[in-house]
């Protein structure tokens, strides 16, 4: 079969206040390019069939559907600018693209199937790129935006210096990024049926599951995935979501009680925990564990989760939260900067910091960390308003002052 190496890139941005979420459409634009004229790029065997397959689950799940296959670059730029032209604030918005994709300079360049191996030379100008695109539909203040990258990289095309796969693209507070193999391991381009890739095979699956959220969606896949390759494929994610999305919007409510604090949904804890078997199980334990105010069981659920799946801020956060609990700041501290690390413009985890540091009577550091979660979000309320606190304790009465005018307090 042929490999896919370093393929998928799922992006989630996700901030969803329940009133702007049923006003917002539900559109996706999906492209597959196959049909390449380079020798060395025309290997793929799947990638329109994943394209088209995801349009009519997209559809199915009431997206409104955009759909083209083996795009040229001229194409490709109308076509993306036509989309975005589309997007309006509060709207969901998914980007799909199955096929080839180079990193340089740590951007990802989706390639056009017009694409040779001269124009690498060139490429800033021959390919479009995944970053470029985000950043435009960013602009257009939608509340959820999914970019999907299934896309693969044949070294023969690359030049010296070019490192294989794609780079890391940090997402901000509420993004989702999953990868159909571990960074710079390959992923398969067919299933067993040889119809779609393995992750998109199993990804087309799940995500029409009523009930799942995008994490149970994604912990599933990785299960399948790595079990029909036998190890050799396993999915990677990590996640800044907060509260829980469905692509099935029969699958579960989200509920706000602002557009910055999403409630997610509660666990079943009624029944007996058995020994957990796989990251969701550990973190669906450990939610039961914060519940029963069992801080230190919580710990060392969310310790199961991160042996997993490292790369997870989410957990970081969660079980900071727990070390808190226990009066255990240094550890909860550590917990926050590596949250802060994996997710820099996430103004989440320095409040945090800010917060358990005035709990525990340091002044002077909590006022650093918030700070900095203030430069973050500059607008939020609840940042503004524990900012401006500690700054008064601190001596700083005007400069307090200033942040609650600023932020219409």
């Amino acid at each position: 079969m042929t490999k896919r190496v370093f393929p998928l890139l799922v992006l989630l941005h996700l901030v969803w206040p329940l009133s702007v979420q049923a006003q917002g459409k539900r559109i996706a634009l999906v492209v597959g390019n196959q049909a390449y004229s380079e020798p060395d790029l025309n290997n793929l065997k799947t990638s329109t069939n994943d394209a088209v397959d995801m349009s009519k689950a997209l559809t199915d799940l009431g997206f409104s559907v955009k759909s083209y296959v083996n795009l040229k670059r001229n194409d490709f730029d109308r076509i993306e600018a036509e989309f975005v032209a589309t997007v309006h604030q509060g709207d969901t918005v998914v980007f799909y693209y199955a096929g080839h994709a180079v990193e340089d300079r740590g951007l990802n360049h989706l390639l056009p199937v017009d694409f040779a191996s001269a124009d690498m030379n060139m490429i800033a100008t021959r390919a479009p790129t995944a970053n470029a695109f985000l950043t435009e539909l960013r602009d257009k203040s939608p509340q959820a935006i999914i970019v999907i990258l299934d896309a693969c990289r044949t070294p023969a095309v690359g030049r010296r210096g070019v490192a294989v796969g794609l780079a890391q693209i940090n997402g901000a507070r509420g993004e989702y990024i999953a990868f159909a193999s571990s960074p710079g391991k390959p992923a398969i381009d067919g299933s067993a049926g040889g119809h779609n890739g393995l992750f998109t095979s199993h990804l087309l699956a799940d995500l029409k599951t009523p009930g799942l959220t995008i994490d149970q969606v994604f912990n599933n896949v990785r299960q399948e995935v790595d079990r029909e390759s036998r190890g050799a494929q396993t999915p990677w994610s990590n996640s800044g979501l907060v509260g829980d999305f469905c692509f099935d919007p029969r699958g579960c409510a989200v509920r706000t009680t602002s557009p910055v604090s999403v409630v997610p949904t509660a666990p079943d804890c009624s029944e007996p925990a058995s020994a957990p078997a796989g990251e969701g199980e550990f973190v669906s334990q450990a939610r039961c564990a914060s519940q029963a105010a069992d801080w230190a069981a919580a710990v060392q659920l969310y310790n199961g989760a991160i042996r997993i799946n490292s790369d997870n801020p989410e957990y970081y956060l969660q079980r900071a939260r727990a070390q808190i609990q226990l009066r255990q700041l240094d550890r909860a501290l550590a917990d926050l900067a590596k949250a802060a690390e994996l997710y820099p413009d996430n103004a989440d985890y320095s409040f945090e910091a800010g917060k358990a540091q005035e709990l525990f009577g340091n002044n002077v550091k909590a006022v650093e960390a918030l700070s900095k979660a203030h430069s973050l979000d500059p607008k939020r309320p609840d940042i503004c308003a524990e900012f401006a606190a500690g700054l008064e304790k601190t001596g700083q009465t005007r400069t307090a002052a200033e942040v609650r005018r600023s932020c219409g307090l």
